[in-house]
């Protein structure tokens, strides 16, 4: 397991901070949450999902833009960074290029 260092550490995160202090009184080795706050999301100053939503991206452009950001910041199971960082990639040129062949189809 990596150590995630003391609580302190994450940033403004009181549900966390208070489970951690309340069940071990001090610093301890802990998983990030991955729901809310994914390391490969939360390096970045604003997470991809809040960037979409600001600046009203459509689907296919906040997806692909959450792929090209986390791209080369997630491990799969069972595959190396590198390959991880292809897969992310090649997720996010799925979505670019559904998008090309819509608009070369439809306008």
């Amino acid at each position: 397991m990596e150590d995630y260092g003391d609580v302190n550490d994450w940033g403004n995160r009181p549900a966390d901070a208070a489970y951690y202090k309340a069940t071990s009184g001090g610093p301890v080795k802990v998983q990030p949450d991955m729901v809310q706050h994914p390391p490969h999301y939360t390096k970045w100053a604003i997470q991809p999902r809040d960037f979409a939503m600001a600046n009203g991206l459509k689907f296919w452009q906040g997806s692909a833009l959450k792929y090209i950001m986390r791209a080369g910041g997630k491990t799969y199971d069972g595959l190396s960074l590198k390959e991880s960082e292809l897969l992310d990639l090649r997720k996010a040129q799925e979505f670019i290029e559904h998008r090309i062949k819509y608009v070369e189809e439809n306008k």
